[in-house]
């Protein structure tokens, strides 16, 4: 027994091993843990040591080290019920009535509003603050139960039919977002110790395999089975270490039964759960420094490096349980995510791509001229050829074999070697389509359709906040251009960066950035100091010019626009009539322009569309736009 002990890895190897893992793929592996923080799946008492210190509430920082090395930074099964205050708010609605909740909400809000002491951090203003507001407050809650009261009449059933669709609400995002990402988690770090790249595009693993639901049944059954041993006073605590295998199993084999990964989990770590906790308690050290960076060391390194470290301990443990033949083991049967594939078993669902690839590759013809230098650099081209349309199936064509060409040296994982390969989609339809060029016609259909969509999303709002129908905008017709700039502006400047969805979401959130910040520095100089616009009291602000909420959502929306939304318009828009479509486009255009300069001498104005802010700032809703008299 001594010896099989001492064969065992130890923490010192564990920790090596985990380093290895890290230094190759540090960047995105951090950003696999930030966003598991962010989902709060794991990881989330660093940012709430940051935050305190951000607020200048640093009491009772280093007290959280303990509480985060009881818990391992596992997020605790009454996690799933949500925040504490919304629960709190909905509690004392049906106790006390729909008066002393929505009191008590309004309290939150306004300590919550009065606690943000860095300007930075405001409260006050944009949807972002409203949208923290409202659900940290609970006064989402106090409002859905004010609705309902004038349906049924009565405080107790709308209470309850509000606290009920709460449940439901947290419930889904517990289960198919909070419990499915240690799942995905799981996955980054087992291909992340084997292979020298690992795409993006994993995080869509589950959903490319079809086995996204299956996996997160079996994670959700282990949590309710180790929620209901929590409620003795030594079953917790042992079940925990017992199922603690149960993500690395799914990922691994998401197509694996609950009931087979829970009795697999707990076989493997049999002999093993005092060992794994001394394990976990070898990085106090660890801790007690970040207690002193309040969080720092956390995010930038501890909670990759434990996540690495532990999955190196899970491997050692599936050596072992294979090896021993223990049940289920033959159930652990994704061989490739441990060693690389012999050229024999990666010929057969590669072939295609290995002809092309040791085939002369045509060359590309070099496209000369200035108009060809303007849609390589920025994808604008005068009108759709079938040249182009031939141009854009050979980048796709070239993206898939730049893929398969990283499979086939072994530097990334074969998907299509997975246990269940008629789940994954056909190889031909794995092209990439987004690198295009657009045509001027379509250019100008994406800003008009986006510039209405942005007023419809403005007007929405707007309505149900409100209940009153306002006509947003400066200008008179149903469009907000601030979107549709925004829009175009990313199409244009970033082509190049398309290939890569983190840079491109990056750039995305810069380019925009820069670009609002210094026009509206730019605008203040020329202008003894007269703002058009000004985020002051919006969270995360940089001297009123640019606010988080306008930067994420450019980023978010640059990247649904180029994945997904321009390329379906495209799409859509080439099969119909060219010159029907193209007449189309003018006549709207020219009505947009017609309609700017009359706006530029007659704004559009009135309540809800020009507010009188305190001190006087005059604030014209075109987006984000103010402008002061």
């Amino acid at each position: 027994m001594k010896n099989e002990k001492k064969k065992f890895m130890t923490s010192r190897e564990m920790k090596k091993a985990a380093l290895h893992t890290l230094k190759h793929h540090y960047a995105l592996l951090v950003m696999v843990c930030l966003l598991a923080a962010l989902l709060h799946t794991r990881y989330t008492d660093a940012f709430n040591r940051i935050q305190n210190v951000i607020t200048g509430n640093s009491e009772g920082v280093i007290s959280d080290v303990q509480a985060e090395l009881a818990s391992d930074n596992e997020p605790v099964s009454t996690g799933m019920l949500g925040n504490q205050t919304a629960t709190s708010v909905l509690t004392s609605m049906l106790l006390e009535g729909v008066e002393r909740g929505d009191e008590l909400s309004q309290q939150i809000q306004a300590q919550a509003i009065e606690n943000a002491k860095d300007p930075s951090f405001g409260r006050t203003r944009g949807y972002l603050s409203a949208a923290i507001n409202t659900l940290s407050s609970g006064a989402l809650w106090v409002k859905l139960v004010s609705a309902m009261m004038q349906i049924n009449h009565s405080d107790t059933i709308s209470a309850l039919i509000a606290i009920l669709g709460a449940l439901m609400v947290y419930l889904f995002y517990w289960a198919f977002v909070q419990k499915f990402y240690e799942a995905v988690m799981c996955r980054f770090f087992l291909e992340a110790r084997t292979y020298k790249r690992v795409p993006y595009t994993r995080f869509l693993y589950f959903h490319q395999i079809r086995c996204w639901v299956k996996a997160t049944k079996t994670l959700v059954l282990t949590e309710i089975r180790l929620m209901l041993w929590s409620l003795t006073i030594i079953g917790g605590p042992i079940k925990y270490f017992s199922y603690y295998m149960v993500p690395y199993i799914v990922a691994e084999n998401p197509d694996i039964r609950a009931r087979d990964a829970i009795r697999l989990s707990r076989e493997m770590m049999k002999g093993h759960k005092w060992d794994l906790f001394v394990k976990q308690l070898s990085f106090i050290g660890w801790y007690i420094l970040d207690a002193f960076s309040y969080g720092i060391v956390n995010v930038l390194f501890l909670n990759p490096y434990i996540a690495a470290s532990m999955t190196e301990y899970y491997v050692k443990l599936r050596d072992e349980a294979k090896a021993k033949q223990i049940m289920n083991a033959e159930l652990l049967n994704d061989t490739w995510l441990y060693e690389k594939a012999d050229d024999g078993s990666l010929a057969g669902v590669y072939a295609v791509e290995r002809a092309e690839l040791e085939s002369p590759q045509p060359e590309e013809p070099r496209r000369m001229g200035f108009f060809n230098f303007v849609a390589d650099w920025f994808g604008v081209v005068l009108k759709q050829t079938p040249e182009e349309e031939a141009y854009e199936r050979s980048q796709a064509t070239k993206a898939r074999l730049i893929e398969a060409k990283s499979v086939l040296a072994k530097e990334s994982y074969p998907v299509r070697l997975v246990v269940a390969p008629g789940r994954v989609k056909d190889p031909r339809a794995e092209g990439i389509y987004y690198m295009r060029n657009y045509s001027l016609t379509t250019i100008c259909f994406l800003f008009l359709i986006l510039s209405f969509t942005g007023w419809l999303w403005e007007v929405s709002l707007h309505l149900i906040e409100t209940g009153k129908f306002v006509n947003r905008g400066v200008l008179h017709g149903p469009w907000l251009p601030i979107y549709g700039t925004g829009a175009i502006i990313v199409i244009l400047f970033l082509k190049k960066l398309r290939s890569n969805l983190p840079l491109h979401f990056a750039a995305s959130i810069v380019l925009c950035g820069f670009v609002e910040y210094f026009t509206g520095w730019f605008l203040e100089m020329t202008h003894d100091g007269q703002k058009w616009w000004d985020y002051s009291g919006y969270f995360l602000n940089i001297q009123g010019r640019v606010c988080a909420e306008g930067l994420l959502a450019f980023g978010i929306l640059g990247s649904v626009i180029i994945y997904l939304l321009a390329p379906a318009l495209d799409t859509m828009t080439r099969q119909l009539p060219v010159k029907a479509f193209t007449i189309a486009v003018a006549v709207v255009m020219c009505v947009f322009l017609v309609d700017n300069t009359y706006s530029s001498k007659h704004p559009n104005m009135g309540e809800g569309i020009t507010d009188i802010e305190p001190g006087g700032a005059e604030t014209t809703n075109e987006g984000e736009e103010s402008r002061t008299d």
